[in-house]
């Protein structure tokens, strides 16, 4: 009992505040400011340094001028051996050594800003990353806050429906009308609670890295066919329009798992686009070219603004607020897309006019004869 107690039990989730995030950045605003102040004060003393030794040069040629007054030239150059003592004319600092003067200064000077530079573009940098970090961090905590609601809304939703038919059908035997109904209603719940614990058992499984599934060649179209056999009910009910262009030739290597819930979390995803609309329609194409193949899933739906179509594949992203959402959906169907898709090398975008534009999803794979002969 104790093993499996310490099998469970996780440390406690560090959640950056507000207020922590602002001391944070004033620290490192303070750090960056110490940083330019050391930068300038090693310039400034470097710089009075050598005016100070310049000076000494220029007391020391002072010094031989007064003593080339008492004593010959070769006996006073020898004394200041940075200074020029000429047998005649003016006693001055030897240009070399005021060249190597200014030299050594100018390379402090230029390894002080170097570093100091290095260490603030660092600091900066280390600033800006860390700003995103927290704030995705932050849009993260919220996407599963919002996750956690929708999902206790979709297991609610539907166990109390579930019920509600069962109690309905037992209190006694109604007409057959009622009854088809009800008998719909309850497989309509169950294939929502089904979809839902598929998505989540999915997505733990993409989640992991070492877990991977045996490849081989998937008809597209047959998998676009038999989930369509599987929401057809669904469908009917809410009298929705299926049109589809299959391509039979078009083929792909890739897990047949994976490939089914790219086909089965679109298809749901139109249905949910079209819930509302009396008389909505779906367009379901397949198609083989330049070896690639690809599935395009249009609906006449609610569609989405523009600017929502890359992060429509976010983990749990789902635009609105999950506490005024009508509805329903996990926020794993389109990233689990866009993981299985991107695991077998294609690619997947979406695209809409705006809100009741309707929606185009499109899915690219290698082609199997392509991936064959790579």
């Amino acid at each position: 009992m104790s093993a499996d107690r310490r099998a469970v039990a996780r440390p406690p989730r560090f959640v950056a505040s507000r207020g922590f995030r602002i001391v944070f950045i004033v620290l490192l605003v303070v750090c960056a400011a110490q940083i330019a102040y050391w930068v300038w004060d090693e310039v400034r003393y470097t710089t009075a340094t050598r005016d100070r030794r310049a000076e000494v040069l220029v007391t020391e040629a002072m010094a031989a001028t007064a003593l080339r007054e008492w004593l010959p030239a070769d006996r006073v150059a020898p004394l200041f051996p940075r200074i020029s003592v000429p047998e005649t004319g003016w006693v001055s600092v030897r240009p070399e050594v005021l060249a190597a003067l200014n030299e050594e200064a100018r390379r402090r000077v230029n390894r002080f800003l170097w570093e100091g530079g290095f260490f603030l573009v660092v600091l900066c940098a280390g600033m800006v990353i860390l700003n995103r970090a927290l704030r995705q961090e932050a849009r993260l905590r919220r996407q599963e806050e919002n996750f956690l609601a929708s999902v206790s809304h979709e297991l609610k939703s539907p166990l109390a429906s579930i019920r509600l038919s069962a109690e309905t059908l037992a209190d006694g035997a109604p007409d057959p009308e009622r009854r088809g109904r009800l008998t719909g209603r309850l497989l309509d719940d169950v294939q929502r609670l089904e979809t839902m614990v598929s998505n989540l058992l999915d997505a733990g499984r993409v989640e992991e890295r070492g877990a991977s599934r045996a490849r081989e060649p998937v008809a597209l179209s047959d998998a676009v066919r038999g989930v369509l056999a599987e929401l057809a009910p669904q469908l009917e009910a809410r009298g929705a329009t299926v049109r589809t262009e299959l391509d039979e030739r078009a083929s792909i290597l890739a897990d047949p798992e994976g490939v089914r819930a790219v086909v089965r979390n679109l298809l749901d995803n139109a249905r949910k686009a079209i819930a509302r609309s009396p008389d909505g329609s779906i367009d379901v194409r397949v198609a083989s070219e330049s070896g690639r193949v690809s599935l395009v899933v249009r609906d006449d739906g609610v569609g989405f603004s523009p600017e929502e179509g890359r992060r429509l594949f976010e983990k749990f992203y789902r635009p609105g607020d999950e506490l005024r959402r009508s509805g329903s959906g996990s926020g794993l169907g389109l990233y689990l897309v866009r993981r299985h898709v991107e695991r077998e090398g294609g690619s997947v975008r979406a695209a809409s006019d705006g809100d009741g534009g309707g929606a185009e999803f499109r899915v690219e794979w290698p082609a199997a004869a392509a991936e064959g002969d790579a």
